[in-house]
């Protein structure tokens, strides 16, 4: 297995029974990248998300994530792939400190509490430390989602517009935290619709339209820009 290698595609056609959603991608993610995936809404960005992750099979040609075969039952998935695909859950008893403990205790994060309290500042979460779930905002839900991904062990990260329900100042702290990700060695799939975030932490863009093809970051940003996707 080549740990360098994070995500393959190879011809792969994602959707839903016998009903493809876009056209064949192939593309790699390696550790040290972070692929930004763009294209119009109902492209298949969500669908090719769940196929990376084994929610949903391959309807033909292959992926593979860190070097095997997709299956969340599987633990080496579970511990080192973190994502937020806009369907998190949180326990309705559960504060938002104890989410983030719960967290980190499942994954043998060391000194648990102080990678909780580093969390919830860097997430802007400390004011509602002791609140549940359904009194948050979604803003609130939102980073406290990206939090739980942030905080524990993880050799790749995929996330499914992250940008949703965030202000302009935690876009920013987001855009910064992910280029950290891959300059450190990690590595990223990351779906978006800001052009701005984008083009602070990606090292290169899957477009999928038509044509899906791999561009540089620019051009990525340009075809956002110029409304193409």
């Amino acid at each position: 297995m080549n740990t360098d290698t994070l995500i393959t595609a190879t011809d792969l056609v994602v959707g839903y029974t016998d009903r493809p959603v876009c056209s064949p991608l192939t593309f790699t993610v390696q550790q040290g990248q972070m692929l930004a995936c763009i294209g119009p809404n109902g492209a298949g960005k969500s669908t090719l998300l769940r196929t990376l992750t084994g929610i949903l099979p391959p309807l033909d040609g292959q992926c593979t994530l860190m070097g095997q075969r997709p299956d969340p039952r599987r633990s080496w998935q579970r511990a080192g792939l973190a994502t937020d695909m806009s369907m998190a859950a949180f326990f309705p008893g559960l504060t938002v400190s104890e989410h983030l403990m719960m967290v980190c205790l499942g994954h043998g994060v060391n000194d648990p509490e102080q990678v909780v309290e580093a969390s919830l500042e860097d997430f802007g979460l400390e004011t509602v430390r002791d609140s549940v779930p359904d009194h948050l905002s979604s803003g609130q839900r939102s980073r406290l989602a990206l939090a739980a991904v942030f905080c524990r062990p993880r050799s790749l990260i995929i996330l499914d517009e992250p940008e949703s329900r965030l202000d302009v100042q935690a876009r920013e702290d987001l855009g910064e935290r992910l280029r950290d990700e891959y300059e450190c060695g990690g590595g990223g799939f990351i779906v978006s619709h800001d052009p701005a975030l984008v083009s602070v932490m990606a090292t290169a863009v899957l477009v999928i339209d038509e044509h899906p093809r791999v561009v540089s970051v620019d051009e990525g940003v340009h075809i956002m820009r110029t409304g193409l996707v």
